[in-house]
């Protein structure tokens, strides 16, 4: 495909021959506001040929807009109704800044760098957004490299980001997870901001596991460069008559793998009549990758033109194969004394219903098992028919210390999958299934070896950890 060429570039630094950085990127600019890039610059291949003549950044209404560094400001006023500061740097670089709500500045004043220019209003017709371009003499060139910091080429594409768009530089430390002694390497856990910039272009949907409730994402997809407004948390409880996610509780999550898929297939047909030509990736935790499989494999038709395409599928400790525990949970609710025991830790807890429809779907042999494992035999049987003939990618994701979902449980067979650090729960908190996530959704190499040692020990000191993960959502 043309993305996986292109994205390899992402790996690759900078050479002699990429597009050269402004001279003035040696005084070392800051962003101009605290936000992602919406849009990236998109040289005109003539004067005044199409293109992109700047980069927008995604920041909200109303955000203070500061001089990116110091300056004299050349303009401060409306064009054809429109508010925008211009400043000049010397040297013949300007850099612009428009659409603005307000402006803080008068022609012929000197700004320092961090000095108020005025606040966002929107651009090109999208509220929030602020447009920052700039000029050597009379040619546009990308404001993004005027930043003082390195950088590495990116995606060139519907993305609309280009090589000069904000470093794609990890912001964790290196994880290669081949396993030493049968032992899977340690991984700290993560802290924001992560990545800079998203893998790819797409929309994600982050679905969570039994028991979870509404702000209990499968993990901060922020951390691999996503936007807020990029991410849909999938509610167990449906839509509002507003057309938007409800707010769910545990309890909604135990009506069943195969209702939580119909609700996420309501929820595709919304996105794509949101964004009609934007694909959709999919992350799921525990019962959420259940949930994301059962609708890929069972549900989704990939010539519906009410649909997007499903781009990837991520699952993380999810019981493709059934959940051991679910068995065991069900047969202790049948026995006149272990159910009281259970019984009382479904009051302590108040995650989990062992007569729910989740439990019961949970378990190997199921119908809904069945489904995902039936359906991936045939959808990997003849990949140019079916779930994956648009070439929809799986990775499946296990913990090296799951006592809940055992790592051989989440894996289904030809499948891409590695073994992590972590129980069922503490999985999704570490560098390495970001690193992992960033890696496969740019449709790099995947780090981690496929399948195989599945070891339950991660680090000699890790199984001293108390595995609470049943307790927890899953």
């Amino acid at each position: 495909m043309r993305w996986t060429a292109v994205l390899l570039c992402l790996a690759v630094p900078v050479l002699s021959g990429a597009a050269a950085a402004p001279a003035a990127a040696t005084a070392g600019f800051a962003l101009p506001v605290e936000g992602t890039v919406a849009r990236g610059f998109d040289a005109p291949a003539t004067p005044f040929g199409a293109g992109h003549r700047g980069v927008d950044l995604a920041a909200g209404s109303g955000a203070p807009v500061r001089a990116p560094a110091p300056g004299r400001v050349d303009f401060a006023g409306g064009v054809a109704g429109v508010r925008w500061v211009t400043l000049d740097h010397g040297d013949g670089l300007r850099t612009s800044y428009g659409e603005l709500g307000s402006i803080a500045v008068e022609p012929g004043e000197e700004v320092a760098a961090g000095d108020p220019l005025g606040t966002v209003d929107g651009a090109h017709g999208r509220a929030g957004l602020l447009h920052w371009s700039a000029r050597e003499g009379r040619d546009y060139v990308d404001p993004m490299l005027l930043l003082e910091r390195p950088w590495v080429p990116t995606l060139v594409g519907p993305g609309g980001w280009t090589a000069g768009d904000v470093p794609d530089i990890p912001r964790y430390a290196a994880w290669d997870g081949r396993h030493r002694f049968g032992l899977v390497p340690d991984s700290p856990r993560a802290t924001g901001p992560g990545y800079v910039l998203a893998p790819n272009p797409n929309h994600v949907i982050a679905i969570a596991g039994l028991g979870s409730s509404t702000g209990e994402p499968p993990l901060d997809v922020t951390h691999l460069g996503y936007a807020r407004d990029d991410v849909t948390e999938l509610s167990y409880a449906g839509v509002g008559p507003d057309g938007r996610q409800q707010p769910y509780t545990p309890a909604d999550t135990w009506r069943g793998v195969a209702a939580a898929a119909e609700r996420l297939r309501d929820e595709l047909r919304r996105r794509w009549a949101e964004e009609p030509g934007r694909a959709v990736d999919l992350v799921g935790h525990s019962m959420g990758g259940v949930v994301a499989m059962y609708y890929l494999l069972v549900l989704h038709e990939p010539a519906d033109p009410t649909l997007p395409p499903i781009g990837h599928v991520a699952t993380i400790a999810s019981p493709l194969e059934g959940a051991d525990l679910a068995s065991g949970l069900r047969g202790a609710a049948r026995d006149p004394v272990l159910s009281r025991f259970v019984a009382a830790v479904d009051r302590l807890v108040g995650r989990h219903d062992v007569g729910s429809q989740a439990i019961a779907d949970l378990v190997p042999g199921s119908d809904v098992v069945a489904g995902v494992t039936g359906g991936w035999e045939v959808a990997t049987g003849d990949v140019h028919a079916g779930p994956l003939a648009t070439g929809t990618r799986v990775l499946t994701l296990g913990g090296s210390r799951d006592v809940v979902v055992p790592e051989h449980r989440s894996d289904l067979p030809g499948a891409d999958h590695v073994v992590l650090p972590g129980a069922h729960d503490g999985v999704r908190s570490t560098e390495a299934v970001r690193i992992v996530l960033h890696d496969f959704l740019a449709d790099r190499p995947v780090p981690g070896e496929d399948g195989g040692v599945g070891s339950l020990v991660s680090h000699p000191v890790s199984w001293l950890e108390l595995d609470l993960g049943w307790l927890t959502p899953w």
